[in-house]
C-alpha cells in the first residue's frame, strides 16, 4: 500500500530537516503547508495537478488553472517545480485600502 499525501507530508513533518526548515522560515513569517485538493469520488488527499491553484475569494476556496487567477489576488503559498510556482491565491489578503476591503 503505498502512502498518501497528507502521510508523507505528516512524516516529513516529524523529521528533524523540515523541522529546522519551518523554525528558519518563521524568521520570515512563512509557515509550511501540503498543496493538495481532495479527489472527488474517495476524497482522499491528491497533489494538486501543475497548473492548478487554489483560490479564496469571498471566504470561498475554488481550484482554478494558474493563468486564471484574477490580477488582484495576491500569492499566499508557492511550491517549487523546477522553479517556484504560486499555488494558493486570496482575494481577502489585500491591503486594507484595496479593492476587497
Amino acid at each position: 500500500m503505498t502512502t498518501g499525501i497528507a502521510e508523507r507530508a505528516a512524516e516529513s513533518v516529524g523529521t528533524n530537516e523540515v523541522q529546522q526548515i519551518i523554525e528558519r522560515l518563521s524568521h520570515f513569517g512563512l509557515g509550511v503547508c501540503a498543496p493538495h485538493m481532495h479527489d472527488p469520488l474517495t476524497n482522499e488527499m491528491i497533489p494538486l495537478p501543475p497548473n492548478m491553484v487554489q483560490s479564496e475569494s469571498n471566504l470561498k476556496v475554488s481550484f482554478v488553472e494558474r493563468d486564471q487567477v484574477d490580477a488582484q489576488q495576491v500569492a499566499v503559498a508557492w511550491f517549487w517545480d523546477d522553479g517556484l510556482k504560486t499555488v494558493q491565491s486570496c482575494a481577502m489578503c489585500l491591503p486594507p485600502d484595496g479593492p476587497h476591503h
